[in-house]
């Protein structure tokens, strides 16, 4: 018994190892490669070969990769939340945001984080009291992603626990952080019932810390 106990593992393991090895890519796979050198960081292509690499058909030709250079695709509509993407990679994150981005839905959720995209214009009708009326008592996911839904979740938790609540708004400079602050700051306004004359002083007082706030590293 210990003889076949052992042939046993020995099986399994060399079974393991020659899986582990085979390539997870297909011939006919979509995929994304990467691009030096272009404004993009992936290009598409179809796989058309595969052995220890993979060769990938792109608008350039073909080209061979590791397989941990690849990133599967799907074409399809682009997706409200990341999380719902086929084929959930750095690379299919990104399509999905230029795609969104397109079509002027800056927003996109990953779960319950919020991320936008500067559109580095107006979008009309985006932010109204109309806006903020559709998403009050809304859960997040309900609407297609806003701010004003991040913020209503925070407003509710705060009425309903009683426990503090707060926004983290990162980004690089020029990527919108004090206009998201100021969005959040008006649905908040909104929602509490307060006028609009004391959310412009909060929103007032938040725009001259921030000479001090970007002096430390921690601009909104």
């Amino acid at each position: 018994l210990a003889q076949d106990f052992g042939l046993l593992q020995r099986v399994r393991a060399h079974a393991w190892k020659a899986m582990r090895s085979r390539s997870r890519f297909q011939v006919n796979d979509l995929v994304y490669v990467p691009c030096q050198g272009k404004a993009v960081p992936f290009i598409p292509g179809v796989v058309v070969e595969v052995t220890e690499q993979v060769v990938v058909l792109t608008d350039d030709g073909c080209h061979s990769f590791t397989p941990n250079e690849l990133r599967l695709r799907f074409d399809g509509e682009s997706c409200q939340d990341n999380t719902s993407l086929v084929y959930l990679n750095d690379a299919t994150i990104l399509q999905n945001l230029r795609a969104r981005h397109q079509e002027d839905a800056i927003y996109t959720y990953t779960a319950s984080v919020l991320l936008a995209v500067n559109p580095y214009r107006n979008v009309e009708g985006l932010y109204s009291q109309d806006q903020c009326i559709r998403y009050r008592g809304k859960h997040i996911g309900a609407l297609p992603p806003h701010p004003y839904a991040i913020a209503d979740a925070a407003y509710r938790a705060l009425a309903r626990e009683h426990k503090n609540q707060a926004f983290i708004i990162s980004g690089e400079s020029g990527a919108g952080k004090t206009e998201t602050a100021k969005i959040v700051m008006q649905y908040l306004g909104f929602v509490s019932g307060s006028s609009s004359s004391i959310t412009a002083q909060i929103q007032q007082r938040i725009l001259q810390a921030q000479p001090i706030l970007e002096s430390f590293g921690n601009a909104v």
